[in-house]
């Protein structure tokens, strides 16, 4: 079952992360769409990444895979 909410977030980080040459750590995207790490949406295709840094934070980066249908 898809989450209508969940499809907002998913385009307002795609935009975001588009309007940032691709990559944005992932605390301030949170901030910025008033919701937790944990509300976070995942899923197959999706369009972006969750990466880890070498200084210990995580960053979420465009991953050129976006399918339509997972939406």
């Amino acid at each position: 079952m898809i989450d209508s909410c969940n499809i907002g977030f998913k385009e307002k980080i795609l935009l975001l992360l588009t309007e940032n040459d691709g990559e944005m750590d992932q605390k301030k995207l949170c901030t910025l769409l008033g919701i937790t790490t944990y509300e976070i949406p995942w899923g197959y295709n999706i369009g972006y990444a969750q990466c880890l840094q070498a200084s210990g934070e995580y960053h979420l980066i465009l991953s050129g895979q976006y399918n339509e249908m997972s939406r």
